[in-house]
């Protein structure tokens, strides 16, 4: 039987999402440089499983999942087996991205042979134009984007494309700078790449610091929004206390062809306490991942090992990526300690729906509304997955705040502000765009 209470929240939560649909949305956390990637394409399977799907199948069978992403067989057999444990996978958050992507195309939402031919074709029609409108439609305004010397998109590399002027950014993303290759070095030839795309030689640490900053201002006078780092990979998220000499000896040690198995650690805290107090200096926000890690939860990513750094730099604004998942306790108790930390749900809608919509709901009652980020879809195949994404995050956002009404802790009104500040303010307002 449904208590009066759990009845007024079901009805509350229905009217809200209908009027959520209509809120303008900034993505604050994708991975593109615009819809010019909307392009047709043939592998269904690839298509489907690209949006986290995949990290889930070896938890089903290590065997079926190689078969699945094995790119040399042929995409019917690759289908046929992800048809096989679809039933598995379908529930979870990623399963759910799927069936929405489905329910969008007006297909079936359940993955079987007969549905391969209708989504080939549907897939066969995108392009750019389809993706635009459907953002338009969305309501999806910005898009704050992690593309630039992020390696699944040539690293520095593409940093030199865009400072050419040969790598663009569609109207509405604007450009976060990746720092992870700007303080992490492993050998010499680390060092060389960030000097080319410098056009400077880097003979000190001096002369790196040099080389790191002017780089940083150069992309930011080019539009660049803020700064994005994802130790959380690789050294992970404890940062120690800058030592130059130890910095120095470090990068003398990799100038002569030192290589370094686990990177240049004191070299690395050195380089991240300088580029954060660049970031102040420049009034740039520093977006950190923290928590999950694509198909495991590392301790070495927990937001804990981040607090010295927050701590040191009172004035510096942190975004931090993906609520620290699965260490909430540890996500709010930084966020109730450090006023200078954003809370970004990114990602977190489709990795646990159930956990982030708790989230949520404890944030109204905990945080300040401004302090929170509630939509980021972090994939790379627009439209149809960001869309799909940002159904769920409607329905979970809509859903914590009709429980607030519905307890009596928050009016109607008071709840579509806080679904504006969420949706759209409070990115638009940290990012300044």
């Amino acid at each position: 039987m449904v208590s009066e209470r759990t009845g007024r929240g079901i009805a509350a939560a229905l009217s809200l999402r209908e009027e959520l649909e209509a809120l303008p949305v900034v993505d604050a956390h994708e991975h593109l440089s615009g819809h010019t990637g909307c392009w047709p394409r043939e592998d269904v399977t690839g298509f489907v499983t690209a949006s986290y799907l995949s990290s889930l199948l070896p938890y089903v069978d290590p065997a079926v999942a190689q078969q699945v992403v094995d790119g040399s067989r042929p995409d019917r057999e690759r289908w046929q087996d992800l048809v096989s444990v679809w039933p598995l996978v379908s529930c979870t958050g990623y399963g759910q991205l799927v069936v929405r992507m489905l329910r969008r195309w007006g297909l079936p939402d359940s993955l079987d042979m007969a549905g391969y031919e209708p989504i080939q074709e549907r897939l066969n029609s995108r392009c750019p134009e389809t993706s635009l409108a459907a953002y338009r439609q969305a309501h999806i305004t910005k898009t704050v984007t992690h593309y630039l010397a992020h390696p699944s998109y040539g690293g520095l590399e593409n940093v030199a494309s865009f400072l050419a002027g040969e790598l663009t950014f569609d109207p509405g993303f604007h450009p976060l700078m990746g720092t992870l290759p700007l303080h992490e070095f492993f050998g010499l030839e680390d060092v060389e790449r960030l000097g080319r795309i410098c056009k400077v030689a880097i003979t000190s640490l001096e002369s790196l610091v040099e080389a790191v900053e002017a780089l940083i201002a150069e992309v930011v006078r080019r539009g660049v929004v803020g700064l994005k780092d994802h130790a959380a990979y690789t050294r992970g998220l404890a940062f120690g206390p800058p030592d130059r000499a130890a910095a120095e000896a470090e990068i003398q040690g990799l100038l002569a062809g030192e290589r370094f198995e686990q990177g240049a650690r004191h070299l690395s805290d050195y380089l991240f306490h300088r580029i954060v107090r660049l970031a102040i200096d420049l009034q740039l926000p520093i977006d950190v991942h923290t928590g999950y890690l694509v198909g495991m939860a590392h301790p070495k990513a927990n937001l804990r090992y981040l607090a010295p750094i927050l701590e040191a730099y009172p004035s510096a604004r942190f975004d931090l990526y993906h609520l620290n998942y699965p260490w909430f306790e540890d996500l709010f108790a930084v966020l109730k300690r450090f006023p200078n930390t954003w809370a970004n749900c990114c990602w977190t809608h489709i990795i646990d729906p159930v956990a982030t919509a708790q989230f949520l709901q404890r944030a109204i009652a905990t945080l300040p509304a401004n302090h929170v980020i509630g939509f980021g879809g972090d994939v790379n195949n627009t439209p149809e997955p960001v869309l799909a994404h940002l159904e769920i995050a409607l329905d979970n956002i809509s859903a914590a705040l009709a429980d607030a009404v519905a307890s009596g802790r928050c009016s109607r009104s008071t709840a579509l502000h806080i679904a504006d500040l969420w949706l759209h303010s409070n990115a638009e307002n940290l990012y300044r765009v």
